[in-house]
């Protein structure tokens, strides 16, 4: 029998028993000897990490090392974690740093493989889409704004905006901007590491991405926005009920971007017909139809699929 490869699994303690986390935790354990860090127990300074192993039946510490293994699995970036607490002015500032962290252990050979790579995590942040021809990649127009004379000028010219943190997720700090009323709003807001992209409309959509390729998705009608909640008649339905020359165009440009950076596994997210984010560590592979209340839309398989792929299983 072929001796397992020594895995790493970056993913906070609270996120256990997240119903997509539990499918990666428990592939990665039935198929390597994995040992378990949580992104804000990290130190940057010493180069460690803590380490968790799965001892009578729950997750215990074992005590901190540098980073050694076959493969290194980010799975929680670390976004919804208190930054100021670890010592960051702000969420991006953590972020660059466990970037710099991972690319440090993969240039020192500490670590033999990384997913996803530390360049396509960066990748994943919103500006990334404002230097892409918007066109070739069908992405909504999107900038990274220097100030609100900045925004201001885009609103006058391009119209409608919701503006974004460059890192973000649940919808935290997305604001609207459709009218003068709501861009003045933002006068004395601190735009930095904000991008503004065009106000698009349409079903949402998440097409999930394993192994750089697209197998399945979902399609949202009517769902909750910053600024709106669920529609009256809110749907979820399968990506593949959609007219095939619609789905097959979503796929081709989902692919095309997941090649651009290098994804492994997450997804990448469209309103209407063109990209509005990107996802990588953290993306959640179910959907749940909350208009019925089941699980409306279930990736997991394919997931598990691609984590088994990733460690030789």
């Amino acid at each position: 029998m072929a001796q397992q490869l020594k895995t790493l699994l970056s993913i906070t303690l609270r996120s256990l028993e997240n119903l997509t986390s539990r499918v990666v935790i428990e592939t990665l354990q039935a198929h390597s000897d994995l040992t378990i860090t949580p992104p804000d127990e990290y130190n940057f300074a010493d180069n460690t990490v803590a380490c968790y192993r799965y001892q009578d039946g729950t997750w215990r510490p074992v005590g901190r090392s540098t980073p050694h293994c076959d493969v290194w699995i980010i799975w929680i970036d670390g976004y919804a974690l208190d930054h100021r607490s670890m010592g960051f002015q702000n969420e991006l500032e953590f972020f660059y740093a466990t970037q710099e962290f991972f690319q440090r252990n993969l240039d020192n050979g500490n670590v033999g493989a990384m997913y996803n790579h530390p360049q396509t995590e960066r990748n994943t942040l919103k500006d990334f889409l404002a230097d892409l021809d918007s066109d070739e990649f069908q992405v909504i127009p999107s900038y990274l704004l220097q100030d609100f004379d900045h925004l201001a000028d885009i609103f006058k010219t391009k119209g409608p905006l919701v503006v974004k943190p460059v890192w973000g997720g649940q919808r935290q700090g997305v604001v609207k901007v459709t009218d003068e009323q709501e861009l003045l709003a933002l006068r004395d807001q601190d735009l930095s590491n904000r991008v503004a992209q065009l106000f698009y409309h349409g079903p949402e959509k998440r097409l999930w991405i394993t192994g750089g390729r697209c197998l399945q998705g979902c399609v949202h009608y009517g769902k909750i926005t910053p600024w709106s909640d669920y529609a009256p008649d809110y749907r979820l339905l399968a990506h593949d009920q959609l007219p095939a020359s619609e789905a097959t165009a979503d796929v081709k440009y989902a692919e095309r971007m997941a090649a651009k950076i290098g994804l492994c596994f997450g997804s990448v997210d469209f309103i209407g017909d063109r990209i509005n984010e990107i996802n990588g560590a953290g993306a959640g592979f179910v959907m749940w139809n909350l208009g019925k209340k089941d699980m409306g839309a279930d990736a997991r398989p394919l997931l598990q699929a691609e984590m088994m792929r990733l460690i030789g299983a």
